[in-house]
C-alpha cells in the first residue's frame, strides 16, 4: 500500500483557487498564510546568511571561535525554516475541503 501525501503550498493554492473553486473566506486566509509564512522564513533566512556568513569569516580567519555554537545555530536556523514550511502546509491543507485537496492532487500532477 503506497501513502500519499499531499503537501498543499499556499502560492500553488492561489494559482489554481477558480480550478479549485476557494471560497472568499478560503483565499483570504490562503493570503494571509502565504504572507505570514514569507514574513517568518525571510527573517529566519536573513539570520541563516549572518550566520554563515560568521562560520565563513571564522574559517577564512582560521580564527579561535566557537565554530561547533555556529554550526550549531546554523542548524537550528536551517531546522526552523523547515518546521515553519511544514507547518505552513498542514495549515493549509486544514483551510481546504477533501474534494480540494484532491482535486490540487490532480492538477499539481502528484
Amino acid at each position: 500500500m503506497k501513502l500519499t501525501i499531499t503537501l498543499l503550498g499556499p502560492m500553488h493554492v492561489l494559482k489554481l483557487a477558480d480550478k479549485l473553486g476557494l471560497t472568499p473566506q478560503q483565499t483570504t486566509a490562503t493570503q494571509g498564510l502565504m504572507h505570514s509564512h514569507a514574513t517568518e522564513v525571510r527573517t529566519l533566512c536573513e539570520q541563516l546568511a549572518g550566520a554563515q556568513r560568521d562560520l565563513d569569516s571564522a574559517f577564512k580567519e582560521k580564527a579561535d571561535r566557537d565554530v561547533q555554537g555556529l554550526t550549531a545555530k546554523i542548524g537550528v536556523l536551517q531546522a526552523g525554516i523547515q518546521d515553519a514550511h511544514i507547518k505552513t502546509h498542514l495549515a493549509q491543507s486544514a483551510l481546504l475541503t477533501p474534494e480540494q485537496i484532491a482535486q490540487y492532487s490532480i492538477l499539481r500532477g502528484e
